[in-house]
């Protein structure tokens, strides 16, 4: 399946953002058409971080920085990784658990059952062991 920023191309990416590696965000770069959306456009977004902060909901337990290009929502980091490898896996997981971390030594190729052991435990977990649970009708820990 076609990622829909491989269509957009790294280096179309390029020509809109750059990335800053110390502080690990995206920064919109001068448009030069000269048309008068592009004029708006830099008065406005040139030369600041692009993106804002995702809210949390019970499902996603995690902030992130997501933008728009083209009309379209990225997340940062899937962005990023795109723009410094050239290419996209699967899934990208934050090392430190920050979502809004978006350094590229933060960020990591890894599948989705593998990002799912960062998830915190669950509040009624009495084991401190993820993938442990009580089963009631045996009366034994699973």
């Amino acid at each position: 399946m076609i990622d829909k920023l491989e269509i957009i191309g790294a280096d179309k990416l390029k020509e809109l953002l750059d990335y800053d590696y110390e502080n690990g965000c995206l920064i919109w770069r001068k448009r030069h058409s000269g048309s008068m959306s592009d004029k708006v456009f830099n008065k406005r977004f040139s030369g600041k971080k692009a993106g804002n902060k995702t809210k949390r909901t019970k499902r996603n337990r995690e902030s992130y920085i997501v933008l728009s290009i083209y009309g379209k929502m990225y997340s940062a980091h899937r962005v990023i990784w795109y723009m410094v490898y050239g290419e996209l896996p699967e899934s990208i997981d934050h090392i430190d658990g920050n979502g809004l971390n978006n350094k590229i030594e933060n960020l990591r190729n890894s599948t989705v059952s593998e990002q799912s052991r960062n998830y915190p435990l669950s509040k009624s977990n009495k084991t401190g062991i993820l993938g442990v649970y009580f089963d009631m009708q045996r009366s034994r820990y699973r």
